[in-house]
């Protein structure tokens, strides 16, 4: 495998070279149609691009399970991870401890092309954070508990091995970024490793959100090669598969010469793009969503309902019942003049519509143990008008007038890849694409009101028109 180089050799360069000289000593096979390319000038690092035309189904690279970077795998000892029952503080204490080897460690190659310094939401200061001030990834980032965690769990095992982990001369404070910063690389790298065959599950969020019971046991690992590949949510072309003894990267999709092969991270909206990975693309824009809490639903609408607190209590542990209450309900991209697809998801207006039910047709619901059909009402559309008012006021108002094309303009007045405006427009971008949501939804209910409206209207035509009917027949009578 050649490393294609855009640029003069430097540091970058020197690196990618050793790093691939090292894949081939450690076991790694790949096809001579691929190679590792410099893409620094396209804003991507690193990246893998097809040398020749690849077909379906073909294989890529081949990494053997003795070069994935986990705990199982590496030289740390298995009594100083035992006590670890979470896989990802596991990884990223493996992940310290094979830092701390520095020239003694076996994956020191591997290592050196990481990245050092990240662009996610964890390393953000306070004051550019507060461009973001209205979505909900603000909530997601979690610093303050990954501290706890760390410093709880990973710190003393650290200072109880020191000699294992050469931390002589190592403040606390130094070793809290090392592990921030080992934890923001398995974040953007690390891949689950099932035991089972097949394709990879996708990725679930780390140590700085609650893990799912049922995901959170799954064994993490850096698969060297694999977390290269650039993903797209337009193009991706490779998959990653598990064999008993190694891990596969096939083709999907035919792949022309000098086409970069992606890989792709999934219905990621572009908030949590930003969150996990530090960077946007518009490729993802289409997964964007505007997550609404449930303080903003349900008691506002009682009070639109005048439903008593005893009355809302009743409906809500009624649609708990039946698995319909959530903490948050995700609103979607969709088209206003198309009232076929909904931006809502269906337990939202479900819940929405058994609000609006009269006492008796409640009480008739409950006696059937049945819910509602999800398609708005109208009063739930007056619900779900005013429900998007309350979101939208908690954005940052002194960006409302920022649109695309003004984004775009200022990215190009300056420079946006280096220059100190990155983050504060990557913040816009996400605010920007949220609001293109809520303008939707907006449209899209406004749309299903006059629907309504028009379906009342028509009916009142025609009871009058019957009714004017009836009394005609009887004054010819």
């Amino acid at each position: 495998m050649a490393m294609e180089v855009d640029t003069e050799v430097d540091d970058f360069v020197t690196k990618s070279q050793t790093f691939v000289s090292w894949l081939g000593k450690s076991g790694v096979t790949i096809s001579d149609k691929i190679q590792l390319a410099d893409l620094r000038s396209k804003g991507a690092g690193r990246g893998v691009v097809a040398q020749a035309d690849i077909v379906e189904d073909e294989l890529l690279f081949t990494v053997p399970r003795t070069s994935i970077l986990s705990p199982e795998i590496s030289s740390l000892p298995n009594d100083i991870t035992s006590g670890l029952d979470d896989p990802w503080l596991a990884l990223i204490l493996t992940m310290v401890y094979e830092h701390q080897q520095g020239g003694g460690s076996k994956w020191q190659p591997y290592l050196d092309i990481l990245p050092e310094e990240f662009d996610t939401l964890m390393f953000w200061d306070e004051d550019v954070l507060q461009f973001l001030k209205g979505s909900a990834v603000l909530s997601k980032i979690g610093k303050e508990s990954a501290d706890e965690s760390f410093t709880t769990h990973l710190l003393p095992i650290i200072r109880a091995n020191a000699i294992a982990f050469k931390d002589i001369d190592v403040s606390d404070s130094e070793l809290l970024a090392l592990c921030h910063r080992m934890a923001s690389t398995i974040m953007a790298y690390a891949f689950d490793l099932p035991s089972q065959d097949g394709p990879t599950s996708e990725q679930e969020d780390g140590w700085e959100v609650d893990s799912n019971a049922s995901t959170a046991a799954t064994p993490k690992g850096m698969i060297p090669l694999a977390d290269l590949l650039n993903a797209n949510a337009d193009l991706n072309n490779a998959k990653l598969y598990h064999t008993p003894d190694a891990v596969e990267m096939r083709s999907i999709k035919p792949i022309a010469a000098g086409d970069e092969v992606l890989n792709d991270y999934g219905a990621l909206p572009r908030a949590d793009l930003l969150r996990r990975y530090g960077y946007l693309t518009d490729e993802y824009a289409k997964y964007d969503v505007v997550e609404v809490a449930e303080d903003l639903i349900f008691l506002p609408a009682s009070k639109t309902l005048d439903l008593s607190t005893t009355a809302l209590q009743e409906r809500l542990d009624y649609l708990e019942e039946h698995d319909v209450l959530d903490t948050a309900y995700d609103i979607a991209h969709c088209d206003p003049k198309d009232l076929s697809t909904s931006p809502f998801p269906e337990e939202l207006t479900t819940a929405l519509n058994t609000l609006a039910l009269s006492a008796q047709d409640f009480r008739t619901l409950k006696t059937k143990s049945k819910l509602t059909r999800p398609d708005p009402s109208e009063k739930t559309c007056e619900l779900l008008r005013e429900m998007l008012e309350r979101r939208g006021g908690l954005y940052l108002h002194s960006m409302t007038h920022l649109d695309k094309k003004e984004i775009e303009d200022i990215k190009k007045k300056h420079d946006y890849l280096n220059g100190p405006f990155k983050r504060r427009l990557m913040a816009f971008e996400v605010l920007c694409g949220e609001k293109e949501v809520l303008a939707e939804a907006q449209g899209w209910v406004l749309k299903r009101s006059k629907q309504w409206l028009e379906a009342g209207y028509n009916k009142r035509q025609a009871e009058e028109k019957a009714e004017g009917e009836r009394k005609g027949k009887k004054g010819r009578k």
